[in-house]
């Protein structure tokens, strides 16, 4: 799997500050996904799509996004305004979208059902 990192609009003035972030979540992503790839048998994505989560006026309440379409595949969005505040606050939500991404790939559920909440728990723990 290729993650690759975008960092535009108006973030693209800090990507010299943002990089070793998003470089941190890159190693962190690939991990994980390739460890639950792993134990559900399930074939990873060929690319995923790593960067921040752009809002209107910068207000946003969701830490992160997955977002997900045949034409771009899976990206995950993190709301840098509240991340950076909160210690490791970004990583959790790294988890929290790959366990969304293995959901998807084993049962076709971007939701919060249990298929979702077996697979979170086993993320908090690698």
């Amino acid at each position: 799997m290729i993650i690759e990192i975008q960092i535009n609009g108006r973030y693209k003035a800090q990507k010299e500050k943002l990089l070793p972030i998003f470089n941190i979540y890159l190693k962190r992503i690939k991990k994980t996904a390739k460890i639950l790839a792993k134990i559900y048998t399930v074939k990873l994505p060929g690319t995923l799509i790593l960067r921040p989560l752009y809002t209107k006026n910068g207000n946003n309440d969701y830490y992160g996004r997955l977002l997900h379409d045949n034409c771009t595949g899976y990206q995950i969005a993190i709301n840098l305004s509240l991340c950076p505040k909160l210690r490791d606050k970004g990583l959790e939500i790294l988890d929290h979208e790959c366990a969304h991404i293995i959901a998807d790939l084993i049962k076709k559920d971007l939701g919060h059902g249990k298929m979702f909440w077996e697979i979170y728990k086993k993320c908090r723990n690698i």
